[in-house]
């Protein structure tokens, strides 16, 4: 009766809730988060100690004359400071989650929204569509809201409350994951403790505009005629530290013009599987606090360039790059799979690179002009071959573009299903073989 705290996180053969957790009224936190719990008995409601909720199941009961939703059960806990709800899908209508009361929870922080995607239901009719947008339509947050997380909402669109976000002025992270609308929030720009924000799976998203940055009204962003006309502007996302953009496969445009001030406290950009063609000119005009790019698969991107405060950069399966230039504060670049990358100019901080391409003949040139420190290279190991030949005059040695870098690892792997290698590492003053057992893949040996 005076227990306040049940933790069954992940005990998967857990699959039903006693209606006796009833008499437990002093209870305070409860998880059921990775369980096999599909429902709560009625009268969970009653539990008004609760505090912490993770992983409340959706369900419905239509055997009695009124449909109940374990949803209702949520409304008269106005105690909850953290609120983690599954399978969002289930619910019947956008009234049954309304019973939740969300908006009227004063203390609430944390509140993390899921759907369950399933392929089936995402090719549900029109009327599908609009019973789960209205669902979310309900839900709306205290604007107390901290932290904020919506996963698996199929939705084509948004809420009106998502489209107001300005008024969530506590608000410091926010992640839409496995997100199937057509934009993103509008006004984020204008939440003045939001610090985080990540996108993850949102294959629908094509452009991103001012719209981000701004509210608009009548297809016009706010504020931003102003902004263009050389008028004084309130700076946008002015505490965000990390932005992530992951999984937007569609997307090819992000807006945003030198003259619109944003971001200028972002340390952190993350850019996943996309295809914008270049990096927005606003972005490195005024993210002047940005240390670390990470930029993988972007299908069209051509080059990186100008980012003054930059001081590590990744690039992975970026096909089509070409060019890294105008970056004075870069220190270290860890590339994997770039082969159009030909020009690494006007670098002059930089002291390592990392390189992977185990598809690679021959090392790039920019090696050769690169004054580094310390390089390491993973790559086939007939490459490896090459670059042991230290010979510099020999046609064949591709020793000559790395023989002044001071500390140089390079790896050389037998196939790509083989892990074992071959390593040949320089270090000032001395030079050092490492070699595996491979006798019976590689007749190689580096002295």
């Amino acid at each position: 009766m005076f227990m306040q705290f049940i933790e069954l996180a992940d005990c998967v053969k857990i699959s039903h809730v006693p209606d006796s957790i009833l008499k437990l009224r002093k209870l305070r936190y409860i998880n059921f988060a990775g369980t096999n719990i599909a429902s709560i008995p009625r009268g969970f409601g009653k539990l008004e100690d609760l505090v912490m909720i993770s992983g409340f199941p959706t369900h419905s009961d239509d055997n009695t004359d009124q449909v109940w939703s374990s949803l209702e059960e949520l409304g008269p806990l106005s105690r909850l400071t953290m609120l983690v709800i599954e399978s969002l899908e289930k619910a019947s209508s956008g009234s049954v989650a309304a019973r939740a009361k969300l908006s009227s929870k004063a203390h609430l922080r944390i509140l993390n929204l899921g759907f369950t995607q399933n392929r089936e239901v995402e090719e549900q009719n029109n009327g599908e569509q609009e019973r789960i947008e209205e669902v979310l339509g309900n839900l709306c947050p205290p604007t107390c809201i901290e932290q904020l997380a919506i996963i698996g909402y199929f939705g084509h669109k948004l809420p009106q409350w998502m489209r107001m976000v300005p008024v969530f002025t506590f608000l410091k992270r926010l992640e839409l994951s496995s997100y199937a609308c057509y934009e993103l929030p509008s006004g984020l720009g204008q939440l003045p403790s939001l610090d985080y924000f990540w996108v993850d799976q949102a294959p629908f998203i094509k452009y991103i505009g001012h719209g981000l940055r701004m509210p608009s009204i009548g297809g016009r962003d706010i504020g931003l005629d102003k902004t263009l006309s050389g008028g004084a502007a309130v700076v946008a996302f002015p505490k965000l530290r990390k932005l992530g953009f992951q999984g937007m496969l569609g997307l090819t445009e992000w807006e945003w013009e030198q003259q619109i001030p944003a971001m200028t406290t972002l340390e952190v950009l993350t850019i996943v599987n996309c295809q914008l063609k270049y990096l927005p000119p606003g972005l490195a005009h005024h993210a002047n606090a940005l240390r670390e790019l990470d930029l993988r698969n972007l299908s069209h991107l051509v080059s990186i360039h100008n980012f003054p405060s930059l001081v590590e950069l990744r690039i992975v399966d970026n096909r089509t790059l070409e060019r890294i230039y105008n970056n004075p504060n870069l220190q270290h670049i860890y590339i994997v799979s770039c082969p159009g990358l030909k020009v690494l100019e006007d670098l002059p901080s930089l002291q390592s690179i990392e390189w992977v391409d185990v598809t690679a003949q021959v090392l790039p040139d920019y090696f050769r002009h690169s004054k580094l420190e310390k390089l390491i290279v993973q790559c086939y190991i007939s490459l490896l071959k090459l670059i042991s030949l230290q010979d510099a005059n020999s046609s064949e040695s591709e020793w000559g573009k790395i023989q002044h870098v001071h500390q140089l690892k390079a790896t050389g792997y037998i196939s790509a299903e083989e892990t074992r290698y071959i390593s040949y590492t320089k270090e000032p003053y001395s030079y050092k073989t490492d070699i595996e057992r491979l006798d019976e893949f590689v007749n190689v040996v580096v002295e």
